[in-house]
């Protein structure tokens, strides 16, 4: 038989669980970097501004990273690149990966955006929603199955197995190679970023499933 101490100790217990998540929401809700007004910014901070954005109007991914312009303008210059320049990955490849990376990050700011993004670029929808409750998809193209194991395999490993690694090269060489590991990257630090300074989602964009110990 079961004592009252310990039934008030499940009680207790049971309450603190049923309060975490609405505080991890309410958590995720402050923005800890929101935009700077214009009249505090740095010299420095203008310039940056003004080289990343002419017309003065900071895309949103950039508003935390302006507290340090020079790391700014690095990511900005890899993100030009690996995102908006043309690799050996295409629209669709490259969207594959970034909800990879986001997945792997939980990171649901990134998320309400490149969802909508990777199904424009051609993803298929099944695809991109078994990433996003954690499984892998059931039907993937070489090219895809060949991003999906050499990312996975390096998120969960930290390295990548011979037989994934030659894959990889026969489809996208090695330049595509690198090319996969600058978008990954350059995903990792905008994931790190934006967990760090609880970037809000876009409003009305597609919601991602929390882990359920995150």
């Amino acid at each position: 038989m079961r004592s009252g101490r310990y039934d008030q100790f499940l009680r207790l217990l049971l309450l603190a669980f049923a309060a975490l998540p609405l505080s991890t929401a309410a958590a995720r809700a402050q923005d800890r970097m929101p935009r700077l007004p214009a009249e505090q910014l740095s010299d420095s901070q203008k310039s940056a501004v003004a080289t990343v954005a002419p017309k003065g109007d900071l895309p949103v991914y950039l508003v935390p990273f302006l507290r340090s312009p020079e790391v700014m303008l690095r990511v900005n210059a890899l993100g030009d690149y690996v995102v908006r320049a043309k690799t050996a990955l295409s629209r669709k490849q490259s969207e594959l990966v970034i909800l990879l990376v986001i997945r792997d990050w939980s990171q649901h700011y990134m998320w309400s955006n490149h969802y909508q993004a990777a199904i424009r670029a051609g993803l298929a929808a099944e695809i991109a929603d078994a990433i996003g409750d954690g499984r892998r998809p059931d039907r993937l193209a070489d090219d895809e199955r060949a991003l999906y194991d050499f990312c996975t395999e390096l998120q969960q490993h930290r390295s990548v197995s011979d037989a994934t690694y030659a894959r990889m090269v026969s489809i996208f060489d090695e330049a595509g190679v690198v090319d996969t590991l600058g978008l990954a990257g350059y995903y990792t630090v905008l994931s790190m970023t934006f967990n760090t300074t609880r970037t809000p989602i876009t409003e009305g964009g597609a919601v991602l499933k929390s882990w359920p110990n995150y």
